[in-house]
């Protein structure tokens, strides 16, 4: 405070040696220089204290892929693109996910920073076409009925003197007509009363019908309340399909081994680009269909996905280069499993889901043998499963008792050895007796597991 009053004191000694008017002149303007001075300290610390208002970033996406991009002032409205358009949907609204549960609203958005939006579709609605009303028939114009005009005849009379007319001869007389009865009006039969009888047109069965059938079997397929929110993969495909001449080709994310075994007529595919979804499918007559519709519900299963509570009221309709071109069926995971404990809560969460077959009974020597176990170890989630080892392609460690009716051991470390764990645990329940079911699983994600103390299965009666 000190060297304040100096610096201006200072410059006050300086001013009265240089300014060439009086001392109160000299002092006032001293004084004005000063206020000056201090307002502009106090306004630069001011403006140095203001922070710039920061700016959110908005994406909008459309079927996965980024549609929009926009920035705008944190609680100012956002700026919407256009309205997307999609083939044989119709828009609903932007929502903060992809499967629609939190639709956009102005209280959400004022709590958001940075945002993405997701475009929602519903299958369009047939509109209803009413028919115009027929115009009626003219009409004739009504003629008046014809009247019967009675000719008037004038006789000429002539007289002649002493006319005596001449014999003529009468004709004789005619009996009287026999009475006819009078005639009866004609019923008309009666007719058979019509009945409203709906005509269904007969399905044609072909290309075009297997592949929309099996497109709308998936849509509205989702993840299970348990499994929501983590994942492998961001995108994990789980369907791929296309025709090609007069066959649907369809291709799903399971073994195709595993399906072989619950009896479906289904083949590997080793095609690199198929990788993901090596299980390949014939479709060209009305029983592969069937067969493909079990299919797809068996593999949707295996993928821990339920039908949503969005019903689609109209199949979707394609055309050849459609089918052509291909669909591809996928599930967009918000949180991607990247660490052991996210793939130890996620196999337990599995392994969970199994509920045992209607009308199974289980063999009296099964009863309480353990069939399964998770560890986590470091960075590393073990599994044994009590299945052949060297059938399955996996390490032996029979050699240790505590592992003796689990011999077959996996180590976890990527996402892709958790798909094949995934694989084998179904294989494993199937051969048990169980049947998974991703809706009533015992245990949700958000709850809290001790990821360290282990995990087993115990078949119990």
């Amino acid at each position: 405070m000190q060297n304040i009053i100096n610096f201006f004191t200072g410059i006050y000694t300086k001013m009265l040696v240089i300014w060439p008017w009086q001392d109160v002149i000299r002092f006032k303007w001293v004084l004005l220089a000063a206020a000056l001075l201090i307002l502009l300290i106090i306004i630069l610390i001011i403006a140095a204290s203001v922070k710039k208002k920061k700016k959110r970033k908005v994406n909008f996406y459309v079927d996965g892929s980024l549609f929009y991009t926009t920035k705008t002032k944190y609680k100012k409205a956002i700026t919407f693109p256009e309205t997307p358009v999609k083939e044989s949907f119709d828009f609903v609204c932007w929502a903060l996910d992809s499967a629609g549960k939190n639709p956009y609203t102005k209280e959400i958005l004022d709590r958001k920073k940075n945002l993405n939006l997701y475009a929602i579709f519903e299958v369009e609605k047939k509109k209803e076409v009413k028919p115009e009303p027929a115009e009626p028939a003219p009409q004739p114009a009504p003629q008046p009925a014809p009247q019967f005009v009675v000719p008037q005849f004038v006789v000429p009379h002539y007289v002649v003197p002493n006319y005596v007319a001449p014999y003529a001869p009468q004709p004789a007389p005619q009996p009287a007509p026999a009475p006819q009865p009078a005639p009866q009006p004609v019923q008309p039969a009666p007719q058979p009363a019509v009945e409203d009888v709906k005509v269904e047109m007969p399905i044609e069965y072909g290309p075009a019908y297997y592949y929309d059938e099996i497109r709308y079997a998936m849509l509205g397929y989702e993840r299970s309340s348990q499994f929501k929110k983590l994942g492998v993969q961001v995108k994990q495909i789980i369907a791929e399909m296309f025709q090609k001449d007069d066959t649907v080709y369809l291709y799903l994310a399971v073994d195709p081994m595993l399906m072989a075994e619950k009896g479906f007529k289904v083949e590997r595919y080793d095609d690199a680009q198929f990788a993901i979804v090596p299980c390949k499918k014939a479709i060209n007559s009305k029983e592969d269909l069937e067969e493909a519709l079990n299919l797809v519900k068996e593999a949707m299963n295996v993928n821990n996905l339920v039908k949503s509570d969005v019903t689609y009221m109209r199949k979707p309709t394609s055309d050849e280069q459609t089918r052509k071109s291909g669909f591809v069926f996928f599930i967009k995971n918000d949180t991607v499993a990247t660490t052991a404990a996210d793939y130890y809560r996620l196999l337990r969460a599995i392994v969970l889901s199994y509920q045992r077959k209607e009308g199974y009974k289980i063999p009296a020597e099964l009863v309480n043998k353990m069939i399964l176990k998770i560890y986590k170890k470091d960075e590393l989630v073990y599994v044994y499963l009590a299945l052949d080892p060297d059938a399955e392609g996996l390490a032996n460690v029979s050699y240790d008792k505590n592992f003796m009716d689990t011999p077959a051991m996996l180590e976890i470390k990527s996402a892709e050895d958790f798909l094949k764990a995934n694989e084998l645990i179904d294989k494993l329940m199937c051969r048990y007796g169980m049947k998974r079911n991703p809706a009533k699983a015992e245990i949700s994600l958000d709850d809290k597991i001790d990821v360290n103390c282990g995990f087993g299965y115990r078949i119990k009666n």
